[in-house]
């Protein structure tokens, strides 16, 4: 299953050089703990352990000042800091001091926000009731106020926590078929490219473990249905490959080896102009399978030794 992603560009970059500019002058004021909160925020894909301690840093100064919004959103992008890398253990109390205090601020939306971070650590660590709850809480509150994004996130996000259980793909269909059209409505086309290729796997999945003959056909044709519309919606960024991957999948599942291949070496060709190896080697891979089951046993090998090159 794909999640959103935030990606870091040139710009903010550029952002973050000023920002700290901004910092080398700046007063014990409020001022500068937003300055540190937008550092943090700034660096925590590329830089997560900065963005830890621009956070703390804004965290002790929001505490001096009793700035109590400016406390809230600190420790926020600290515990994503932690997250990011994984230690959420570390995370979870800087999320939790997070919530409380936008609670007693009134700030909805960012409560709507952490509760789905918060959410998010329970799945990473497996517990999937309490990521579940969470989820459900924060799409909840995300409802009441009118936040789309929150709401077709948490969706998302609710919908892979099913997928992850056989038993409960059908109820996975039905909060991501619940995020698809609302997706479209905002016109975003990151949330339609990421629910529409998530629907395709759910019902690829189903494809997987169906023993009715007439109904595995119907689960490949939704399949392929819904990632030739997250292929559109994917135009441009990281994602395509995923998704052309998928459809090669599917075409192999239908014994189309012409196709599948088609699909396969389009993905590894854009994973290549982005260098995105890990995208390299899963198409790779996947050619590798196609040649293998077509009985052409030398170009499977030749993209398993390909693959195995980039690993």
């Amino acid at each position: 299953m794909l999640f959103l992603k935030t990606f870091i560009s040139f710009s903010q970059d550029a952002k973050i050089d000023s920002l700290k500019s901004v910092l080398q002058s700046s007063a014990e004021d409020t001022l500068k703990v937003n300055t540190l909160i937008e550092l943090s925020r700034l660096s925590r894909t590329e830089k997560p352990e900065e963005a830890v301690r621009y956070g703390k840093e804004a965290i002790e100064l929001a505490t001096k000042l009793g700035f109590k919004r400016g406390l809230a959103y600190a420790y926020k992008w600290t515990g994503v800091g932690y997250f990011i890398q994984a230690s959420y253990l570390d995370a979870m109390p800087y999320y939790e001091q997070s919530l409380n205090m936008l609670d007693s601020i009134g700030d909805k939306k960012g409560k709507a926000s952490m509760l789905g971070n918060i959410g998010n650590i329970w799945y990473n660590q497996g517990v999937q009731d309490k990521a579940i709850d969470f989820y459900l809480k924060s799409l909840k509150l995300a409802e009441e106020i009118g936040d789309s994004d929150r709401v077709i996130t948490m969706l998302i996000n609710i919908g892979a926590v099913y997928t992850d259980k056989k038993s409960t793909y059908d109820k996975a269909l039905d909060y991501l078929r619940r995020a698809y059209p609302l997706s479209e409505a905002i016109k975003n086309t990151d949330l339609v490219g990421t629910t529409t290729v998530n629907i395709g796997e759910v019902f690829y999945k189903k494809y997987e473990i169906e023993k009715n003959e007439e109904n595995k056909q119907k689960d490949l044709d939704s399949a392929l249905f819904y990632f030739k519309k997250s292929v559109v919606a994917y135009q441009g960024t990281e994602n395509l490959p995923y998704a052309l991957n998928y459809i090669g999948r599917v075409y192999l599942a239908e014994d189309d080896f012409s196709k599948a291949i088609q699909y396969q070496q389009e993905a590894y060709k854009i994973s290549k102009e982005l260098g995105a190896k890990n995208d390299m080697m899963i198409s790779l891979l996947r050619m590798a399978q196609t040649y293998f089951e077509k009985k052409d046993i030398q170009l499977a090998l030749s993209s398993f030794k390909e693959a195995e090159a980039i690993a």
